[in-house]
Protein backbone atom coordinates (compact mmCIF):
# COMPACT_ATOMS: atom_id res chain seq x y z
CA UNK A 1 0.00 0.00 0.00
CA UNK A 2 1.02 3.42 -0.56
CA UNK A 3 2.14 5.86 2.30
CA UNK A 4 0.25 8.70 3.42
CA UNK A 5 1.45 12.68 3.39
CA UNK A 6 1.95 11.91 6.62
CA UNK A 7 3.95 8.63 7.04
CA UNK A 8 6.45 10.33 4.73
CA UNK A 9 6.73 13.40 6.77
CA UNK A 10 7.36 11.55 9.99
CA UNK A 11 9.97 9.32 7.99
CA UNK A 12 11.64 12.75 6.94
CA UNK A 13 11.32 14.50 10.57
CA UNK A 14 13.61 11.62 12.13
CA UNK A 15 15.91 11.08 9.35
CA UNK A 16 16.54 15.16 8.90
CA UNK A 17 16.26 15.73 12.66
CA UNK A 18 13.56 18.44 12.19
CA UNK A 19 12.65 18.53 15.67
CA UNK A 20 16.57 19.01 16.64
CA UNK A 21 17.47 21.94 14.41
CA UNK A 22 16.42 25.53 14.97
CA UNK A 23 15.00 27.91 11.90
CA UNK A 24 13.12 30.55 11.05
CA UNK A 25 11.19 28.22 8.49
CA UNK A 26 8.40 26.04 9.57
CA UNK A 27 9.72 22.33 9.09
CA UNK A 28 7.98 19.54 8.61
CA UNK A 29 4.61 18.60 6.71
CA UNK A 30 3.37 21.99 5.99
CA UNK A 31 0.09 21.06 4.15
CA UNK A 32 -1.20 17.38 4.99
CA UNK A 33 -3.44 15.35 2.02
CA UNK A 34 -5.58 12.86 2.69
CA UNK A 35 -4.29 10.49 -0.32
CA UNK A 36 -2.44 8.06 -0.71
CA UNK A 37 1.45 9.25 -2.25
CA UNK A 38 2.04 7.57 -5.44
CA UNK A 39 4.61 10.28 -6.85
CA UNK A 40 6.80 12.94 -5.23
CA UNK A 41 7.81 16.33 -6.53
CA UNK A 42 10.55 18.15 -5.29
CA UNK A 43 11.45 21.59 -6.02
CA UNK A 44 13.64 24.34 -4.22
CA UNK A 45 10.45 27.18 -3.52
CA UNK A 46 7.05 26.94 -2.28
CA UNK A 47 6.11 29.29 -5.48
CA UNK A 48 3.14 28.87 -7.46
CA UNK A 49 5.13 28.00 -10.55
CA UNK A 50 6.25 24.77 -8.21
CA UNK A 51 2.99 23.82 -7.57
CA UNK A 52 1.00 24.09 -10.56
CA UNK A 53 4.25 22.54 -12.20
CA UNK A 54 3.54 19.16 -9.89
CA UNK A 55 -0.21 19.31 -10.42
CA UNK A 56 0.65 19.18 -14.01
CA UNK A 57 2.96 16.16 -13.27
CA UNK A 58 -0.12 14.52 -11.20
CA UNK A 59 2.01 14.45 -8.37
CA UNK A 60 0.52 13.95 -4.44
CA UNK A 61 3.23 15.30 -2.14
CA UNK A 62 5.64 18.40 -3.11
CA UNK A 63 8.85 18.41 -1.09
CA UNK A 64 10.60 21.95 -1.05
CA UNK A 65 13.48 23.61 0.43
CA UNK A 66 11.82 27.10 0.96
CA UNK A 67 8.63 26.45 2.51
CA UNK A 68 5.29 28.59 2.88
CA UNK A 69 5.60 29.68 6.35
CA UNK A 70 8.80 31.39 7.64
CA UNK A 71 8.25 31.81 11.54
CA UNK A 72 5.05 34.26 12.07
CA UNK A 73 1.44 34.54 11.99
CA UNK A 74 0.54 35.51 8.47
CA UNK A 75 -2.95 36.48 6.74
CA UNK A 76 -4.35 33.62 4.25
CA UNK A 77 -5.12 36.14 1.53
CA UNK A 78 -3.64 37.13 -1.66
CA UNK A 79 -0.86 35.03 -2.81
CA UNK A 80 -0.77 32.55 -0.06
CA UNK A 81 -4.15 32.15 -0.47
CA UNK A 82 -3.98 31.07 -3.82
CA UNK A 83 -0.94 28.83 -3.14
CA UNK A 84 -2.86 27.11 -0.68
CA UNK A 85 -5.77 27.04 -2.04
CA UNK A 86 -4.22 25.12 -4.87
CA UNK A 87 -3.14 22.66 -2.86
CA UNK A 88 -5.91 22.10 -0.71
CA UNK A 89 -8.46 21.75 -3.68
CA UNK A 90 -5.94 19.25 -5.82
CA UNK A 91 -5.31 17.57 -2.39
CA UNK A 92 -2.03 17.36 -2.11
CA UNK A 93 0.44 17.84 0.30
CA UNK A 94 3.35 20.36 1.28
CA UNK A 95 6.88 18.95 2.99
CA UNK A 96 9.52 22.05 3.74
CA UNK A 97 12.83 21.74 5.51
CA UNK A 98 14.97 24.73 5.32
CA UNK A 99 18.31 24.17 7.51
CA UNK A 100 17.91 20.58 8.16
CA UNK A 101 18.76 19.79 4.86
CA UNK A 102 21.25 22.64 4.69
CA UNK A 103 23.26 20.40 7.49
CA UNK A 104 22.30 16.97 6.81
CA UNK A 105 25.43 14.89 6.50
CA UNK A 106 24.44 12.82 3.61
CA UNK A 107 21.54 14.71 1.71
CA UNK A 108 22.36 18.06 2.46
CA UNK A 109 23.17 20.89 0.47
CA UNK A 110 26.42 21.27 1.80
CA UNK A 111 27.50 17.54 1.75
CA UNK A 112 26.70 16.88 -1.60
CA UNK A 113 28.62 20.25 -3.01
CA UNK A 114 31.45 19.24 -0.61
CA UNK A 115 31.39 15.40 -2.35
CA UNK A 116 30.97 16.61 -5.49
CA UNK A 117 34.11 18.80 -5.04
CA UNK A 118 35.94 15.58 -3.35
CA UNK A 119 36.51 17.70 -0.11
CA UNK A 120 38.90 15.35 2.03
CA UNK A 121 39.63 16.17 5.87
CA UNK A 122 35.62 17.41 6.38
CA UNK A 123 34.24 18.86 9.25
CA UNK A 124 31.39 21.17 10.33
CA UNK A 125 31.80 25.05 9.58
CA UNK A 126 29.49 28.02 10.28
CA UNK A 127 27.59 28.65 13.26
CA UNK A 128 24.48 29.55 13.09
CA UNK A 129 22.06 29.67 16.24
CA UNK A 130 24.44 26.82 17.83
CA UNK A 131 24.17 24.43 15.01
CA UNK A 132 27.02 24.19 12.29
CA UNK A 133 25.38 24.23 8.61
CA UNK A 134 28.39 24.26 6.50
CA UNK A 135 30.60 22.29 5.54
CA UNK A 136 34.87 22.59 5.55
CA UNK A 137 37.94 20.78 4.01
CA UNK A 138 40.41 20.37 1.65
CA UNK A 139 40.81 19.88 -1.84
CA UNK A 140 42.82 16.86 -2.82
CA UNK A 141 45.33 19.02 -4.20
CA UNK A 142 46.01 22.99 -5.38
CA UNK A 143 43.49 23.96 -7.69
CA UNK A 144 43.24 27.09 -9.35
CA UNK A 145 39.78 30.15 -9.16
CA UNK A 146 39.07 28.89 -12.23
CA UNK A 147 39.50 25.28 -11.57
CA UNK A 148 37.29 25.35 -8.68
CA UNK A 149 34.58 27.38 -10.45
CA UNK A 150 34.43 24.30 -13.21
CA UNK A 151 34.03 22.05 -10.59
CA UNK A 152 30.75 24.32 -9.34
CA UNK A 153 29.13 24.63 -12.73
CA UNK A 154 29.59 20.95 -13.21
CA UNK A 155 27.70 20.15 -9.89
CA UNK A 156 25.01 22.86 -10.37
CA UNK A 157 25.00 23.55 -14.17
CA UNK A 158 25.09 27.34 -13.09
CA UNK A 159 28.17 29.62 -14.06
CA UNK A 160 29.36 31.02 -10.96
CA UNK A 161 31.37 33.85 -10.13
CA UNK A 162 34.48 34.96 -8.48
CA UNK A 163 35.29 37.36 -6.33
CA UNK A 164 39.25 36.76 -6.50
CA UNK A 165 40.33 38.36 -3.26
CA UNK A 166 42.91 35.58 -2.17
CA UNK A 167 45.13 33.27 -2.91
CA UNK A 168 45.48 32.55 -6.40
CA UNK A 169 46.02 28.96 -5.50
CA UNK A 170 43.18 27.11 -3.75
CA UNK A 171 43.14 24.36 -1.50
CA UNK A 172 41.40 24.97 1.95
CA UNK A 173 37.15 25.69 1.07
CA UNK A 174 34.49 26.77 3.50
CA UNK A 175 30.86 25.52 2.02
CA UNK A 176 27.29 27.52 2.85
CA UNK A 177 24.98 26.91 0.38
CA UNK A 178 22.14 29.96 -0.45
CA UNK A 179 22.28 33.37 1.26
CA UNK A 180 25.32 32.11 3.50
CA UNK A 181 27.32 35.62 2.22
CA UNK A 182 27.34 36.83 6.16
CA UNK A 183 29.79 33.87 6.87
CA UNK A 184 32.52 35.09 4.76
CA UNK A 185 34.69 36.66 7.63
CA UNK A 186 34.34 33.18 9.84
CA UNK A 187 36.08 31.37 6.85
CA UNK A 188 38.57 34.11 6.25
CA UNK A 189 39.58 33.76 10.07
CA UNK A 190 39.65 30.20 10.18
CA UNK A 191 42.19 29.82 7.12
CA UNK A 192 40.10 29.08 4.04
CA UNK A 193 41.49 30.06 1.10
CA UNK A 194 37.60 30.45 -0.56
CA UNK A 195 34.18 30.53 0.62
CA UNK A 196 31.64 29.35 -1.49
CA UNK A 197 28.14 29.86 -0.92
CA UNK A 198 24.94 30.76 -3.39
CA UNK A 199 24.71 34.88 -3.24
CA UNK A 200 26.04 37.22 -1.20
CA UNK A 201 24.78 41.18 -0.14
CA UNK A 202 26.39 44.16 -1.08
CA UNK A 203 28.66 44.48 1.76
CA UNK A 204 29.89 41.36 1.77
CA UNK A 205 32.10 42.10 -1.30
CA UNK A 206 34.02 44.74 1.05
CA UNK A 207 34.24 41.96 3.64
CA UNK A 208 35.66 39.58 1.81
CA UNK A 209 38.70 42.09 0.26
CA UNK A 210 39.53 43.08 3.01
CA UNK A 211 39.88 39.75 4.38
CA UNK A 212 42.05 38.64 1.74
CA UNK A 213 39.84 35.58 0.96
CA UNK A 214 38.49 34.09 -2.67
CA UNK A 215 34.47 34.40 -3.11
CA UNK A 216 32.81 32.12 -4.76
CA UNK A 217 28.79 32.01 -5.50
CA UNK A 218 27.05 29.56 -7.07
CA UNK A 219 23.54 30.94 -7.40
CA UNK A 220 21.01 30.64 -4.57
CA UNK A 221 18.92 28.71 -6.61
CA UNK A 222 21.31 26.36 -8.07
CA UNK A 223 23.36 25.79 -5.09
CA UNK A 224 20.40 24.03 -3.53
CA UNK A 225 18.97 21.96 -5.74
CA UNK A 226 20.96 19.15 -4.64
CA UNK A 227 19.02 18.41 -1.42
CA UNK A 228 15.63 18.56 -2.23
CA UNK A 229 16.71 15.98 -4.87
CA UNK A 230 18.47 13.68 -2.81
CA UNK A 231 15.30 13.76 -0.28
CA UNK A 232 13.12 12.68 -2.91
CA UNK A 233 15.81 10.21 -4.04
CA UNK A 234 15.91 8.90 -0.35
CA UNK A 235 12.03 8.87 -0.87
CA UNK A 236 11.77 6.69 -3.57
CA UNK A 237 14.17 4.17 -1.98
CA UNK A 238 12.27 3.34 1.12
CA UNK A 239 8.52 3.66 -0.61
CA UNK A 240 9.04 2.50 -4.21
CA UNK A 241 6.77 5.38 -5.16
CA UNK A 242 8.30 8.08 -8.70
CA UNK A 243 10.53 10.96 -7.77
CA UNK A 244 10.03 14.30 -9.86
CA UNK A 245 12.58 17.09 -9.71
CA UNK A 246 10.78 20.50 -11.02
CA UNK A 247 13.24 22.66 -12.07
CA UNK A 248 12.34 26.05 -12.17
CA UNK A 249 15.90 28.66 -12.22
CA UNK A 250 15.24 31.95 -11.12
CA UNK A 251 19.08 32.61 -12.24
CA UNK A 252 19.85 33.98 -8.87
Amino acid sequence: MFPTSKTIAQRLDKELRTADIPDSSLNGLQIESQRRVRKVAVAVDASLASFQAALKEQADLILVHHGLFWGKQEKICGRLYQKIRLLIENDIGLYASHLPLDLHPRLGNNALLAKGMQLQKKKPFGLYHGVYIGVGGELPFSHTCRQVCCQIRKITKMQPRLFFFGKPGIKKIAIVSGGGGDMVEEAAASGYDAYITGEIAHHVFHVGQENNINIITGGHYATETLGVRAAGEFVKKIYGIESVFINLPTGL
